[in-house]
């Protein structure tokens, strides 16, 4: 069997009304009083660049697409 990669496709969305991203179409944003006490919705920047980096190498061609 040859060592091929099949392309595939992953879809990264908020876990919380506050994300790094803060899309005014967001439907988290109506939501905000809901999670008052949590405020750690955000990725680390150390995390968002090991998620791109191993997205990029994962991905068999030379086109990258993201869905955020």
């Amino acid at each position: 069997m040859k060592n091929e990669r099949t392309n595939f496709n992953v879809m990264a969305f908020p876990n919380g009304p506050i994300c790094n991203l803060d899309c005014d179409y967001c439907y988290y944003l109506k939501k905000t009083e809901l999670y008052s006490e949590t405020k750690n919705f955000q990725m680390t920047e150390e995390i968002l660049e090991e998620y791109i980096e191993q997205y990029i190498k994962s991905k068999p061609g030379p086109l990258v697409n993201f869905g955020w």
